[in-house]
């Protein structure tokens, strides 16, 4: 009876076991791959269910892995390889860190002209304009003034994420150190004073400036950029500001349409911001002259009304081995209205301008450029001497624009690997309001010698700018990759704008020898 027993629960204890393995594994859990099967049966160790169960999870979580990649075996832009000049961060998404270290050494053969050749700042030379009561303004007597800085520095972040949708996504961050170099201070005498960074216990400390932050999205920029206005060929200056002055960056929404390899056209809104010059006809006379505001971008604002974006647009032609031709237009508003609890007066006028360049390849690379540019209302885009576009008189709510020309040539020519020229000329030039000139009576501001010298002061130092000339030429050597050192004359002709009392318009003029130093990375 025993034995019996025994038999009968041993074919049981077979039966389930059997029926266990064969059907007791859950519906959602990975099968046992079948060469992990076969391989433990010629092995002949025994595997209970749970166990299996447990070695198919890593599986799965592969699988999970590969459902995360940004694009599947149909996407057009899967790559496993790197771009150049970027660092992989993880399977589509990349950085570059970029930029350059620049050293400038500056000799004024006459009085500082600044840290680069900006247009106020070029000292104003002695006026001759009534005999034998030689005025001056702004002109220190000083000759053969050594500086040297460290701003051109920049540093560059290059970003880009590849995704399926919507291709490469790149973005670009630019910085120099150009920004306004003093910082605020408190005491008991003077609580708005500020130290310059220059000062030497703050040890030539300077503050970081944003110059270009945007988002490219397939044909479309956004964010803060240079103007699509003035996107055109110039030859290379070892001075900061450049051959034709200094560059338009603001926030703009741009689209790029690019037809085939010779024609492509860009159309962009552009952030609103009025510059003007203002003044009162119906004040006083006195010895200051009349109050006369130059309202640069970003200042003097109180009275704009920026309720549309600035459009501005360029179409690009490219022929040959480099060879191209371009056709720029920029429209903008210009709206005033007063600031008064009542209902204030309003006064507005469309400003406009038109641009060509051309860029003619020579040998080994070398190139000819030429710019023409004109425009009614937008000298922010056209020259460097903001504040011009407009008149305004803020006793009769008259506006009127201000018309801005500019040309200029340049040669770019390289002589080898390692050496290369540059031979530039620009001038800008604006034709000033006709009220402007024979509405106001200016003063020196106690500078005038006997009789009377009459000019229009900008902010009790400057005068409003009517042109500017520039001649530079300059040699560059490149003795080892990313290493380049050069050497540059430029020749400055600044004159102002004046008024009936006035035999001639003022002039101001700047000479200066720089060195630089660049390391690219």
């Amino acid at each position: 009876m025993k034995l019996k027993h025994l038999l009968l629960l041993g074919a049981s204890m077979s039966v389930a076991s059997t029926a266990f393995a064969t059907t007791g594994t859950p519906e959602n859990a990975n099968p046992i791959p079948e060469k992990e099967v076969q391989a433990k049966a010629v092995n002949k160790k025994p595997m209970n269910a749970k166990l299996a169960h447990v070695k198919a999870m890593p599986v799965k979580a592969v699988q999970i892995k590969e459902e995360k990649v940004y694009c599947d075996s149909a996407c057009d832009n899967k790559s496993a390889a790197t771009p150049v000049g970027y660092m992989k961060l993880t399977d589509n998404v990349f950085i570059g860190v970029h930029g350059y270290v620049h050293a400038v050494l500056n000799y004024d053969i006459g009085a500082f002209t600044g840290d680069y050749s900006q247009a106020y700042h070029f000292a104003w030379n002695r006026l001759n304009d009534t005999p034998g009561a030689p005025g001056a303004i702004n002109s220190p007597n000083k000759k053969g003034v050594v500086s040297g800085h460290m701003k051109q520095t920049r540093l560059k972040l290059n970003m880009l994420t590849r995704t399926c949708k919507f291709g490469d996504i790149k973005g670009t961050l630019e910085t120099d150190f150009y920004a306004d170099q003093t910082y605020g201070k408190a005491n008991s005498s003077t609580v708005a004073a500020t130290y310059a960074l220059s000062n030497p216990s703050i040890s030539g400390s300077l503050k970081l400036r944003l110059r270009l932050a945007f988002i490219d999205i397939g044909q479309w920029t956004i964010g803060q950029d240079y103007s699509t206005f003035h996107n055109f060929p110039q030859a290379s200056t070892a001075d900061f500001v450049g051959q034709y002055g200094d560059s338009t960056r603001q926030p703009v929404l741009r689209y790029t349409w690019k037809a085939n390899k010779m024609f492509t056209w860009v159309n962009s809104l552009e952030r609103p911001s009025a510059d003007y010059i203002s003044f009162n006809s119906a004040g006083a006379n006195n010895p200051a002259g009349k109050a006369v505001v130059i309202n640069k971008t970003g200042s003097g604002q109180d009275r704009a009304e920026h309720n549309l974006p600035d459009f501005a647009t360029r179409m690009n032609f490219a022929v040959g081995n480099g060879h191209e031709f371009g056709l720029r237009g920029v429209v903008r508003k210009l709206s005033f209205k007063e600031q008064s609890s009542f209902a204030g007066r309003r006064v507005s006028k469309t400003g406009y301008g038109l641009g060509t360049d051309v860029k003619i390849m020579t040998a080994k690379g070398g190139y000819v450029s030429a710019v023409l540019n004109y425009g009614r209302g937008v000298n922010q885009y056209i020259a460097e001497y903001e504040g011009h576009s407009a008149v305004l008189d803020t006793a009769t709510n008259k506006l009127m624009l201000q018309t801005t020309t500019q040309w200029g040539v340049g040669l770019t020519q390289p002589f080898n690997d390692m050496w290369a020229m540059n031979l530039g000329f620009s001038r800008g030039k604006v034709n000033k309001a006709g009220m402007l000139e024979t509405g106001l009576t200016y003063n020196l501001a106690g500078q005038s010698g006997a009789g009377g010298t009459n000019v229009m002061l900008e902010n009790g130092a400057r005068v409003p700018t009517r042109s500017i000339d520039r001649y530079f030429a300059n040699l560059m050597w490149t003795p080892v990759e990313d290493v380049k050192l050069g050497l540059e004359y430029m020749h400055s002709v600044k004159k102002g704008m004046k008024d009936s009392t006035l035999t001639r318009c003022l002039k101001a003029s700047g000479n200066r020898v720089l060195a630089t130093a660049r390391y690219s990375f």
